[in-house]
């Protein structure tokens, strides 16, 4: 990823743990943007090495699998900069309705492959992912429209899995985890991580919660301590009507009990 137009900076990757089996690694990017540039290697072939590791020698035919942790979950941002009409911005941030194009033929230059997205409607911003030195396309574009809900779900069905050239498109909606949500979480979510557990964990009194706060809401001393005040409040009353409940099946069962006994 380095040298490329759209990585700010050297060695995007800070970090990287292999599993002991060398099945799969765990890696970590300095920003969510490089992060989504990362995505679009999945389904990339490698080359095999002479000690048999990489390519289709370890039956990965599909070729390599880039995805984000499946407890991942996006965050619902927006992007609310201003746009002005026949304008198309060179950069695509990190929002719910940016696509991902992969599998774009190299030969096929950036006017072309704009054309082609621009036939579902006017872009809002568009980038091709090239290398700074060469300016050779690397096959990989983003982009966003201007009419996020009629022409992105358009496009991506329209597009996808078509044959360009000698290659087969593959768009997908970039920044999309296990459920969106806003400010509040949604209900979804919720659903979701609480039917998330694992066989190999001990049991245990202690209660993890995670995205209760936004990165822009950890800037601000003050909307951060009223966020935390209002979740130790919530964690405090759903704890006591917990104990409620519990004191109640407690009491509807000792009869039960009672009457078995004698």
């Amino acid at each position: 990823m380095n040298g490329l137009n759209v990585v700010q900076g050297n060695d995007p990757c800070i970090s990287a743990q292999i599993s002991q089996d060398h099945q799969f690694a765990l890696l970590e990017f300095r920003s969510a943007e490089d992060a989504t540039l990362a995505l679009a290697l999945d389904g990339i072939s490698m080359e095999a090495q002479s000690d048999g590791t990489n390519g289709t020698s370890n039956g990965a035919s599909a070729g390599l699998q880039v995805k984000r942790p499946k407890d991942y979950i996006a965050p619902a941002i927006s992007d609310d900069s201003e746009h002005m009409d026949g304008v198309v911005s060179n950069v695509v941030p990190d929002t719910q309705s940016k696509i991902c194009m992969t599998r774009v033929p190299i030969y096929i230059d950036e006017p072309q492959v704009q054309e082609l997205l621009s036939a579902f409607g006017p872009l809002k911003s568009f980038v091709l992912v090239k290398d700074r030195s060469s300016e050779q396309s690397r096959g990989v574009a983003f982009c966003e429209y201007v009419d996020v809900e009629g022409a992105t779900d358009a496009a991506i069905s329209a597009l996808d899995n078509m044959e360009l050239g000698d290659s087969t498109l593959k768009l997908v909606r970039a920044c999309v985890g296990a459920s969106q949500v806003g400010a509040e979480m949604s209900v979804g979510a919720m659903s979701l991580l609480a039917g998330t557990e694992s066989t190999t964990l001990e049991h245990s009194r202690v209660l993890c919660l995670l995205n209760m706060v936004t990165a822009e809401e950890l800037m601000d001393s003050d909307e951060y301590e009223g966020e935390w005040r209002q979740d130790q409040s919530w964690c405090l009353a759903t704890t006591a009507d917990y104990r409620q409940k519990s004191a109640r099946m407690s009491r509807k069962s000792a009869p039960n009990t009672a009457a078995s006994r004698r």
